[in-house]
This record gives C-alpha cells, sequence and structure tokens, in this order.
C-alpha cells in the first residue's frame, strides 16, 4: 500500500463566495466542466474541472445530478488550497485522494 498523502486547508484570507457552472461538455471517461469562482476581495477565476463517471458514482451513486458534484468539488478545493494555489485544470478524483474526508463533504446533500 502507497502512502496517503493529503493537504491542509489554506489558511489564506482570499476564499471563494460564489462557485457557478459556465460549461459541461462530455469527456471520455465522464464530464468537463468549465468553472467560474468568485473570491473575495480577489475578483473571479476560470477553471476547468473534470468528473468522471466512477468519481460520480462513488461520491454520491449517482443520486445528485453531475454539475451539483462538480460545483461542490470546486467550491472544496477552493476552501482547501486558496487562491492562489487552485489550480486551473484539476481532477475530481484527484481532490478525493487528497482532502481528507472529501466524500463525507458531499452529505446528505451536495448544496
Amino acid at each position: 500500500m502507497g502512502r496517503e498523502t493529503s493537504i491542509n486547508p489554506s489558511s489564506a484570507s482570499v476564499q471563494p463566495l460564489e462557485v457557478t457552472i459556465e460549461s459541461e461538455s462530455d469527456g471520455a471517461h465522464g464530464w468537463v466542466y468549465q468553472i467560474g469562482i468568485l473570491w473575495k476581495g480577489a475578483g473571479e477565476t476560470s477553471h476547468e474541472v473534470h468528473l468522471s463517471w466512477v468519481d460520480h458514482d462513488a461520491i454520491c451513486g449517482g443520486a445528485h445530478q453531475p454539475s451539483d458534484v462538480a460545483r461542490r468539488a470546486a467550491q472544496v478545493a477552493a476552501e482547501f488550497l486558496g487562491h492562489d494555489k487552485l489550480p486551473k485544470r484539476f481532477d475530481v478524483s484527484t481532490l478525493r485522494r487528497l482532502v481528507p474526508g472529501f466524500e463525507r463533504m458531499f452529505t446528505p446533500s451536495i448544496g
């Protein structure tokens, strides 16, 4: 077994205010979202988020729309990484490995 790696919540003062889905497209193994994040005091940034069918099923068992899962995943990533460290492109499967308790952040509801 490999060693688990995790990240710690961002201590940055710039936190997300709003996360919006700008577009959705089909990818090779799931969905690709263009997401806008409005930050408190730092404007808006754009990000590409990849959500696989496998991750969607593991996170919510298909009980929530993929776009809702992607939006929440982007919010979790923004809260943990902060404005300065959130990559322009990221994958939900990476977040599942890096953020402690990631799946629990989606229950009982996504929103």
